[in-house]
């Protein structure tokens, strides 16, 4: 189980990279054509700044969750940095749950915005807002999935060093 989830992870990761990537370079693009209209030119070519945007927010949600996969997320690190063993390994799992407590609410939170948005649409390109809305189910998703793996491999990491410890407190020297 844990390796079949793991393929699906690293499948989901490549396509997430893969999307971002396109995104980041459409991006690019659009606000490379923005400086050079507005600057060179004299008028801004409208929709520019709001693909920017868009591709910004998507680029955003699906980087996230690469960077759960990878343990690379932002975070403040002055607790677990002072804890050692048993108390390190129970704070990283309380925060792999706060994580996936916030992509649940943020999946569910974003399906409904886009279904509320579907009528609506964007200033400039005239693309509903759901388009954009659903930036945040496709990235809590990938969160939710990577998170899910993260919590496994810690907690079976916690469980083995359990083992370890007692077998080193039966003088055992941590073999079973």
């Amino acid at each position: 189980m844990k390796d079949a989830l793991d393929k699906v992870c690293s499948m989901v990761n490549r396509i997430y990279g893969g999307a971002a990537l396109l995104l980041l370079a459409v991006l690019t693009g659009a606000m490379a054509v923005q400086v050079f209209t507005r600057y060179v030119l004299g008028s801004s070519l409208s929709g520019t700044e709001e693909l920017g945007r868009y591709c910004f927010i998507w680029m955003t949600m699906l980087g996230a969750s690469i960077c759960v996969s990878s343990d690379s997320h932002a975070a403040v690190t002055i607790l677990n940095d002072h804890l050692k063993g048993r108390m390190k390994g129970g704070h990283k799992i309380s925060v792999d749950i706060l994580i996936l407590a916030c992509a649940v609410l943020l999946f569910i939170q974003g399906i409904k915005m886009a279904a509320m948005t579907t009528r609506q649409l964007t200033p400039t390109l005239h693309i509903p807002m759901s388009v954009i809305y659903c930036s945040l189910p496709a990235g809590a998703f990938g969160i939710i999935l990577n998170g899910i793996n993260n919590l496994i491999k810690r907690m079976d990491e916690a469980k083995s060093s359990a083992l370890v410890q007692e077998g080193a407190d039966d003088g055992e020297g941590g073999m079973r």
